[in-house]
C-alpha cells in the first residue's frame, strides 16, 4: 500500500510530539517528587532500631485548652490551640525519652537518623472529607507539631518527609493547613490538577513494591474467592524512618482503631482495590498484626503519635464526640510511645471504660493478644487503670 508523503510528515511529528511529551512529564514528575523514587535504592530496615522493652513506656498529656470545639461548629478542627499542642507534643517526648530539653529527646529517640534519609507519616485520613465535618482525622495541629520536631530540632528537609494514605486522596482542604512543603502522598488525585499530572506521569509512591509482600497467616480472598496478594507501597520501602499518627475511636469491627490498625491505610493489594475491605472479618485480628509484623514497619518505625485531642466511640463513624470519663469534655490528650502495641493497650482500656459507662457493646481485642505473642510490644490489661508492664505515666500542663 502506497503511504502519501503528507501521512508521513503527520506521523513523525506526532511521534516527535509523544515522545516530548513523556520527557516533559519525566521532568515534571521528578520536579514534583524531588527525586525520581522509582529510581531510588530500597532501604533496609534498621535491625536493632527500636526494640521491645520489658517495661515500654506510654505518655498522656493533657491540656484542657487545647480544644475549645464546642460541638456544634465547624469545621472542628479549627477549635484547636495549635501552639499549645506542639508544647504538649514537646513535654511528651521529653518524658517518653527522659531527656530535659525537646531537641535531646528528639534526637535520641531518632539516633539512627542520618543526613538524607526520607520520613514517611502515616495518619489516619480514613474520613477526611466533607470539610472536617462528619468524620474524626489525624488533625492538621498534631501533624504541624511533629514537623515542627523534625524540622527544627532534627534537621529534616520537609522534601524528604511524605504524609501519605494509600486509600484516600488528601484535599487542599487538610493540605491548606499545613505550614511545611511536604509531599503529600494519596491514592489518587484530590483534584483535576492532580488527577491529570498522575493519569500522566503516574504516581509511584502509593503503588505496590512487588519485593515486599506481606505475609499473611490466613488466606486474604476476595468477594469471589480469588486469592489476593498483600503489598508494601513504595512510599515506605524507599523511606528510612516512619511515624505512626492514629487517632483515638472505636471501630465496627474490633475494640479500637489505633496504632496498629492505623496500617490498614498502607497495604496494597494485588487487584488494585485501594480500600481494605479484604482484610476486615473473618482475618482482622490476624492480618493487623502479620502487617505491623513486616520488618519495613516493625523496625522503621521510630514513634508513634495518638492524637487523641478529640475521640469517637461511635463505631459507624460520625464527627467526634464529648466524653463522660472525662468530665464530658473532648480528651484533649496526645498519647506518645515506641511500642505501638502497649500504646494500643492504654488507650483501648479508655475506650473500653466509656463504652462501659455508654452501656455500649465491647468488640474484640483479640489482635492486641496476637500482636504481643509475635514480639511487636507489651500487652497487659490493667487492675481499675494500673499497669504493672506497661509504664504509663500521665502529664497535665
Amino acid at each position: 500500500m502506497k503511504i502519501s508523503r503528507r501521512k508521513i510528515l503527520i506521523s513523525s511529528a506526532l511521534g516527535a510530539l509523544t515522545l516530548f511529551g513523556n520527557r516533559l512529564a519525566s521532568s515534571l514528575f521528578k520536579k514534583n517528587f524531588g527525586l525520581a523514587w522509582s529510581n531510588q535504592k530500597r532501604t533496609q530496615p534498621a535491625q536493632a532500631h527500636p526494640q521491645v522493652t520489658v517495661n515500654p513506656r506510654v505518655v498522656s498529656i493533657h491540656a484542657s485548652g487545647a480544644c475549645h470545639w464546642d460541638g456544634a461548629s465547624y469545621p472542628y478542627v479549627d477549635g484547636i490551640d495549635y501552639q499549645l499542642v506542639a508544647k504538649m507534643l514537646d513535654q511528651a517526648l521529653m518524658t517518653l525519652a527522659t531527656q530535659t530539653t525537646p531537641e535531646h529527646a528528639w534526637q535520641s529517640l531518632f539516633s539512627s537518623y542520618r543526613k538524607g534519609d526520607r520520613v514517611a507519616i502515616k495518619p489516619n485520613f480514613n474520613d477526611l472529607y466533607n470539610e472536617f465535618r462528619d468524620n474524626l482525622v489525624t488533625s492538621p495541629a498534631v501533624l504541624n507539631a511533629i514537623l515542627a520536631g523534625l524540622v527544627g530540632y532534627l534537621g529534616v528537609p520537609p522534601t524528604d518527609i511524605f504524609v501519605y494514605d494509600c486509600t484516600r486522596k488528601i484535599p487542599d482542604s487538610f493540605r491548606q493547613r499545613i505550614n511545611y512543603p511536604v509531599h503529600f502522598v494519596e491514592a489518587w488525585g484530590s483534584c483535576l490538577s492532580r488527577k491529570v499530572q498522575y493519569k500522566i506521569m503516574g504516581n509511584p509512591l502509593p503503588k505496590a513494591d512487588l519485593d515486599f509482600a506481606i505475609k499473611m497467616s490466613k488466606d486474604i480472598k476476595n468477594e469471589n474467592g480469588k486469592p489476593i496478594q498483600c503489598y508494601l507501597p513504595k512510599v515506605i520501602t524507599q523511606a528510612q524512618h516512619i511515624i505512626n499518627v492514629p487517632i483515638m475511636k472505636s471501630h465496627q469491627f474490633v475494640l479500637a482503631s489505633g496504632a496498629l490498625k492505623n496500617h490498614y491505610g498502607t497495604v496494597r493489594f494485588s487487584d488494585g482495590i485501594t480500600g481494605p475491605i479484604y482484610l476486615h472479618p473473618p482475618v482482622i485480628h490476624e492480618s493487623i498484626v502479620d502487617i505491623n509484623n513486616h520488618p519495613q514497619i516493625k523496625q522503621k518505625t521510630r514513634l508513634i503519635v495518638m492524637d487523641a485531642l478529640f475521640g469517637r466511640t461511635k463505631k459507624s463513624g460520625g464527627p467526634p464526640d464529648k466524653w463522660q470519663i472525662f468530665n464530658n469534655a473532648n480528651p484533649a490528650r496526645l498519647y506518645v510511645s515506641q511500642d505501638p502495641v502497649a500504646l494500643d493497650s492504654v488507650t483501648a482500656n479508655f475506650i473500653r471504660n466509656e463504652l462501659r459507662q455508654r452501656r455500649q457493646e465491647l468488640l474484640a481485642d483479640e489482635y492486641l493478644r496476637l500482636a504481643a505473642a509475635v514480639g511487636l510490644g507489651v500487652h497487659e490489661m490493667p487492675v481499675g487503670d494500673s499497669f504493672q508492664h506497661i509504664d504509663f505515666q500521665e502529664l497535665t500542663i
